[in-house]
């Protein structure tokens, strides 16, 4: 009987592993009509992701003008804008619905940017 038990908890263990795994890396999306990736987000996630995307294009701008003057100052400016600190109060659950191409970028963005200030 203990035995039943057991193989039934660790075959619900690896079913519920599997189910969190395939939405950690799929997450929360559907294709749309014109073939990209569509993440369904409530509206205040879709606030906050346009939000960080205007952040990153500022950034890039700033990075950009610094690069152009040769100011050190400004680009270091725009790296810190834009590094993790950003992303230190993103909600777990939110997090779990971007498939994992968009979590790439998000934790490679601030070393990259430190080291074009660098």
């Amino acid at each position: 009987m203990r035995q039943k038990i057991g193989s039934i908890a660790l075959v619900l263990w690896f079913v519920t592993a599997g189910i969190f795994g395939y939405f950690f890396v799929r997450g929360w999306t559907r294709e749309s009509t014109d073939r990209r990736t569509a993440i369904r987000l409530a509206p205040a996630e879709r606030d906050l992701v346009l939000g960080e995307m205007r952040q990153m294009l500022h950034s890039v701008h700033n990075l950009v003008t610094g690069l152009s003057a040769r100011d050190s100052k400004i680009m270091e400016q725009a790296a810190r804008a834009s590094g993790m600190a950003m992303a230190a109060d993103v909600n777990p659950v939110f997090m779990a619905k971007l498939p994992l191409e968009f979590k790439q970028p998000r934790h490679e963005r601030a070393p990259r940017f430190r080291r074009a200030c660098g």
